[in-house]
C-alpha cells in the first residue's frame, strides 16, 4: 500500500486491485515489495527495504501469484529475483498514478486541515463521563452493554464541576441539568455561564421536577421553604458543588430562607437515593431532591421547580462512535422506561442534539442571557 503524505497529519493511501471477471486486491506492501525487487535484485534485500520478513515477502508473492493467475516476480537461483512484465507493469503504474496525486494535493491542504478539524479527538483511553447523578441515568448507566462499558467511564460529579472539568478537556461528556422555569434563576445563571463556549453541543435528555422529600405519615406537612426553619426539623442537603446543591441555594435565596439556619443544611449526601433513604431510615426528616426519588421510596413530595437534564460535549466528538452509542443507549433506556406505564414514569426529552446557545436560549430562559459573548 502507498502512502502519500498530504500534510497536516494526513496521508492518502494507495492501494491497487486487479480486475477482470471480479476484483483481485493485491495485498498491503506487495507493490512496495515490487518497487524494491526492481531496485535491489534479489527478495532478501527487498523485503528488508520493504520493511518486511523474509518469509511474509515469499508468501506475499505466492499469494499474488495464485489470486491473480500469474506470476508476479521470477526468482531464478543464482540470478536472484526479477519482475515480470505484469509485475513491471503494477510497479511502474503504481508510481506514475503516486507522482500524479502527490502534485494535485498541494491545493487541497486547505480542505485536509478543515476536515482533520471535523474528525474526533485521538483519545487512548475510554469516553470520560462526568455527571450529575439522576435516578433514571443511573439505571441506564447500570445496564451498559459490556462491549460499551469496556470504552466508556462514568464518574458522578456535579453539575458545575462536570461542565468545568469539560472545559478543561479533563473529561469528553458533562452531564448537567438546570431550572427551565422562573425560579432558581441564580442556578441557571451558573449553568448558562459554563455554556459559553463557541463549540459545545448539547443533547437533552430527560425533564424532571426537584423538591422537598418528607415523610407525611410522620405527622410533618410542608407548604414552602420556609418550613425548614421550623425548630427540631431535621434536614439533609447534597454535597458543594452538586446542580441540586446549587439549585437549593438559589431557591433558598430567592424566598429569603438563611441557609446557615436551616438544621441539617450541612448534612450532606451524594446521590438523591441516599438522601431519600436518610429521611425513610427516620434519620432526617426532610431532604432536596428528585420526584423520581421520592417515588421510588414511596415518600411524599413537595415540588419546587421543573429541570431538564442533558449531555454536554466539544463540536469534534459528535463523530466519536462510542459516544454516539453511549447516547444512543440511554435514550433508547429512557424512551422504553417512559413508555412502561407499570414503573415510575420518565418525561423523556426526544430531541436531536443542539448548539449550547440555543438550548439555553430553549430551556435555560431564567438565565437571562448569561450565555451571549
Amino acid at each position: 500500500m502507498r502512502r502519500l503524505p498530504m500534510g497536516s497529519g494526513a496521508e492518502l493511501r494507495l492501494r491497487w486491485a486487479l480486475a477482470r471477471d471480479g476484483a483481485t486486491v493485491l495485498e498491503e506492501d506487495l507493490v512496495s515489495l515490487l518497487r524494491e525487487i526492481s531496485r535491489h535484485g534479489t527478495l532478501t534485500a527487498a523485503a528488508r527495504a520493504a520493511g518486511v520478513s523474509y518469509r511474509k515477502a515469499w508468501a506475499l508473492l505466492s499469494h499474488s501469484t495464485a489470486e491473480v493467475g500469474a506470476p508476479l516476480v521470477v526468482m531464478a537461483r543464482g540470478r536472484g529475483s526479477v519482475l515480470t512484465p505484469l509485475g513491471e507493469a503494477v510497479a511502474r503504474l503504481d508510481d506514475a498514478v503516486a507522482a500524479t496525486i502527490t502534485r494535485g494535493l498541494g491545493p487541497q491542504s486547505d480542505e485536509v486541515r478543515h476536515l482533520l478539524g471535523l474528525l474526533p479527538p485521538a483519545r487512548n483511553g475510554p469516553v470520560r463521563v462526568r455527571l450529575s447523578h439522576d435516578m433514571f441515568l443511573s439505571d441506564a448507566g447500570a445496564s451498559l452493554p459490556q462491549a460499551l462499558r469496556d470504552h466508556v467511564e462514568l464518574t458522578l460529579d456535579g453539575s458545575i464541576n462536570a461542565l468545568f472539568r469539560l472545559g478543561r478537556a479533563e473529561c469528553e461528556v458533562a452531564g448537567f441539568h438546570g431550572p427551565t422555569g422562573s425560579e432558581g434563576r441564580t442556578a441557571a445563571r451558573d449553568i448558562a455561564a459554563n455554556l459559553v463556549a463557541p463549540d459545545l453541543v448539547v443533547q437533552p435528555l430527560l425533564r424532571r421536577v426537584q423538591g422537598l422529600m418528607y415523610r407525611h405519615a410522620t405527622g410533618l406537612t410542608l407548604r414552602g421553604l420556609h418550613d425548614l426553619l421550623r425548630p427540631g426539623l431535621r434536614f439533609v442537603n447534597r454535597q458543594p458543588g452538586s446542580g441540586t446543591r446549587v439549585l437549593l441555594d438559589a431557591l433558598l435565596a430567592e424566598s429569603s430562607v438563611p441557609a446557615a439556619k436551616v438544621d441539617g443544611y450541612h448534612r450532606e449526601e451524594f446521590t438523591h437515593g441516599a438522601v431519600a433513604a436518610q429521611i425513610v431510615a427516620g434519620s432526617a426528616d426532610v431532604g432536596f431532591g428528585t420526584d423520581t426519588a421520592a417515588q421510588m421510596y414511596a415518600l411524599d413530595f413537595l415540588p419546587l421547580c421543573q429541570e431538564i437534564y442533558a449531555f454536554a460535549w466539544k463540536e469534534p466528538m459528535s463523530g466519536d462512535a462510542v459516544l454516539n452509542a453511549l447516547v444512543a443507549h440511554l435514550r433508547d433506556t429512557l424512551a422504553r422506561r417512559c413508555a412502561a406505564p407499570e414503573e415510575v414514569p420518565c418525561d423523556f426529552v426526544d430531541v436531536a442534539p443542539m448548539p449550547a446557545s440555543l438550548f439555553v436560549a430553549q430551556y435555560l430562559p431564567g438565565a437571562g442571557g448569561a450565555s451571549e459573548g
